[in-house]
């Protein structure tokens, strides 16, 4: 499957508002059941934490 990052998948930088990027990143992945998603941070595995059944 291909899809672009650009769209619909696009975080628009806001001001800070106190939500991590990876929790954005995570609710905008959340119903894209069809994905699987590679977390390669920096080691604490956030995105894995949010997105257990994407892995």
């Amino acid at each position: 499957m291909h899809f672009s990052l650009a769209n619909p998948l696009s975080i628009t930088p806001t001001p800070f508002s106190g939500i991590a990027a990876y929790e954005k990143i995570a609710e905008k992945l959340q119903n894209y059941t069809n994905l699987q998603i590679g977390d390669f941070g920096c080691g604490e595995a956030k995105l894995a934490e949010l997105l257990p059944n994407h892995l």
